[in-house]
């Protein structure tokens, strides 16, 4: 799928990843992980601004990131400090398709959103296998069915969307063995996008093209966090359909192969 070149874009890393889809998909991807991974050490693949990694480290699991994103780096490290009750995460700035870790380091790897914004996706997941340990498990999600390509897509910076077949595909022929595929945000989430984002995401668009030196208003409360918290909860309904083939992303459990 062509990315527009003209559309305002999201700046990865200028601020903090909020929202109740983000919300619910990080605990999706947490509770997918404990099926198979419950100690050891887990590698968080473009961790974004780090909540992924912090919900991992209160259940005890030994954290490390990497993140292309240098205030994505910063936004992690002042949330951290401010916790100050979680142990040392390893955060490092560095590229996902060239993980700068050594060969079988690693129990687990997790990536949220992150594969659909790579030129080379099977580098990345080659990478994926080669620093796991044999065995060791991998918990992906991105971005599901190309007939759903949106102003969300273009904005975020996606260059594709996946079909199952296509997601399959990239990690057997990397040296995985699937174990588990889902089809996460049917209905709410669905209905939340159309009705209630795009159309917000869109009005956002064409003002930042008429004004292109505005920067978006930061919004943020207790109120406001709680309200997108409770929302991240209510779409826990969703988690009824991931076996239907409607939802707006896939999430994929998949074993470095042992043979």
């Amino acid at each position: 799928m062509a990315v527009s070149e003209t559309a305002p874009r999201l700046e990865w890393g200028e601020q903090d990843i909020k929202g109740p889809v983000h919300t619910y998909r990080e605990r999706l991807m947490l509770g997918w992980l404990q099926r198979y991974v419950r100690q050891g050490t887990v590698l968080d693949a473009g961790f974004g601004t780090g909540s992924l990694m912090m919900a991992l480290a209160e259940k005890g699991l030994r954290v490390c990131g990497v993140e292309r994103s240098a205030p994505g780096v910063r936004w992690l490290a002042r949330k951290a400090a401010a916790r100050g009750d979680l142990p040392t995460l390893g955060a490092t700035q560095g590229d996902v398709e060239w993980l700068p870790f050594a060969g079988d380091t690693f129990d687990a790897v997790v990536c949220g959103e992150v594969l659909e914004h790579l030129a080379d996706d099977g580098r990345a997941v080659a990478g994926f296998g080669r620093v796991l340990k044999r065995g060791g498990v991998c918990v992906i999600t991105v971005p599901a069915h190309p007939r759903l390509w949106s102003c969300c897509d273009e904005y975020a910076g996606h260059y594709r969307r996946y079909t199952v077949e296509s997601l399959v595909g990239l990690f057997e022929s990397h040296g995985f063995r699937v174990l588990s595929i889902g089809n996460w945000g049917f209905p709410l989430i669905r209905l939340y996008q159309s009705l209630l984002f795009r159309p917000y995401l869109s009005r956002r668009q064409k003002a930042q093209a008429a004004a292109p030196a505005a920067r978006p208003a930061r919004h943020s409360s207790r109120w406001l966090d709680a309200a997108m918290s409770f929302a991240g909860v209510l779409f826990s309904v969703d988690n009824l359909f991931l076996w239907g083939r409607w939802g707006v992303g896939f999430i994929l459990a998949a074993e470095k192969a042992t043979e």
